[in-house]
């Protein structure tokens, strides 16, 4: 197999994280703190496209190593939390969201802004498990939490970057969880 590796250019996942991190390592010698951060990073996008293909259960590795090497890291715990969803794991995807940090520490300074993310995925999994009232808290709480000024800013560093594009579906998520609310408080 090595050999049609290296023909191929296939790698294993193991060895493709080790050069990465490897990469990593040389890039921020001197700083553990973005070392840690750019792993975090790079394993929940890379655990984010093995959810993507249905290949759960390495992204729950992938998300669970981010968390260790990066405990207040948002995205991995939403992440986590999704693939969970998607495994049936619905009391894992809640216990693991409730625990998410709500703030997460950069070079001494905290970030926030993930609220609207973590509450709607947390609405969803209520709503899979048929939880009528804390559905609706926390499609009320998403809502509340879109318009967050430390949310916008994210947004627009990352539509500046690149990351995303200038189209969000924002306003297509608020009309849906409003109309969730809705139809929940009518039965």
């Amino acid at each position: 197999m090595r050999i049609l590796s290296k023909l191929f250019g296939l790698q294993s996942l193991e060895s493709q994280k080790n050069i990465k991190f490897q990469e990593f390592e040389k890039q921020f010698v001197i700083n553990q703190e973005m070392v840690n951060f750019t792993k975090a990073s790079w394993l929940t996008s890379r655990g984010n496209h093995f959810v993507q293909q249905g290949k759960l259960d390495q992204a729950i590795s992938d998300f669970k190593e981010a968390i260790e090497l990066k405990p207040d890291y948002i995205p991995t715990h939403i992440a986590l939390g999704v693939a969970y969803r998607e495994k049936g794991m619905l009391r894992e995807a809640l216990t693991n969201l409730n625990k998410a940090p709500h703030k997460m520490t950069m070079f001494g300074k905290e970030f926030g802004g993930c609220e609207f993310d973590l509450y709607n995925v947390i609405a969803i999994i209520y709503l899979l498990m048929g939880d009528k009232s804390k559905t609706i808290d926390y499609a009320k709480k998403a809502i509340k939490a879109v318009n967050d000024q430390e949310r916008k800013e994210q947004l627009e560093f990352a539509k500046q970057a690149g990351v995303i594009s200038e189209k969000r579906d924002d306003l297509q998520m608020i009309e849906i969880l409003k109309g969730l609310i809705r139809e929940l408080e009518e039965k």
